[in-house]
């Protein structure tokens, strides 16, 4: 079954709305910040490099809330590391909320991707455009949800392929992912909140 059908099912209370999401811009009228388009981008993709050199805690702060995409799993940003330094970077995008070409985004990471199984790279890939709309559209509401995003709020993806237990074939490679939310002060850029984990509709 295509991954994007288990985001669909988990989302599903929320799709109804999803038909407003197409007439919203990227970046809201009058915005007044440092150019997002940018320079935000550029800090996740640096929190990216750390995170899978393990040295983000000497090179980037931790963000000031940590949370996780499974109930009751600890958050805690070494655990994190630890993660991120056995994995492989697939892809770090940054965005001006609703992101709405994420799913575009993410099946063009997994396109190129060398090191994920062809299986595993059909269920991220949608099969045609409209499946691609629909799994654009749902991906905003994934986000939005994990981060409680607003329009004009920053927001980050961090897609990551690890191996976490080399002694359990079956989950030993698992998509990790890690979600920021940012703001400003004054022209910096900071995160300010991270969700990360290995969600249920991509453990296998």
């Amino acid at each position: 079954m295509k991954i994007w059908t288990y985001i669909l099912a988990w989302f599903l209370g929320c799709i109804m709305a999803a038909s407003g999401l197409w007439g919203q811009s990227a970046a809201p009228a009058g915005q007044t910040t440092p150019p997002a388009e940018f320079g935000w981008p550029k800090l996740v993709t640096a929190y990216a490099y750390c995170l899978t050199q393990a040295n983000v805690q000497t090179d980037m702060p931790a963000p000031t809330q940590l949370t996780r995409l499974e109930a009751q799993a600890p958050a805690d940003w070494l655990l994190l590391q630890q993660r991120g330094g056995k994995a492989t970077l697939l892809g770090a995008h940054g965005y001006i909320y609703p992101p709405l070409v994420l799913a575009a985004d993410l099946a063009a990471d997994f396109k190129n991707a060398a090191n994920v199984p062809e299986e595993i790279k059909k269920r991220m890939i949608p099969e045609d455009e409209a499946v691609m709309q629909r799994a654009n559209a749902v991906a905003v509401q994934w986000i939005g949800q994990a981060l409680d995003a607003k329009p004009g709020d920053l927001v980050g993806v961090i897609v990551l392929w690890t191996n976490i237990n080399t002694d359990t074939p079956r989950a030993s490679r698992q998509l990790l992912f890690v979600l920021f939310k940012g703001s400003t002060i004054g022209q910096q850029f900071q995160v300010d909140q991270c969700v990360w984990g290995f969600p249920e509709h991509v453990d296998f």
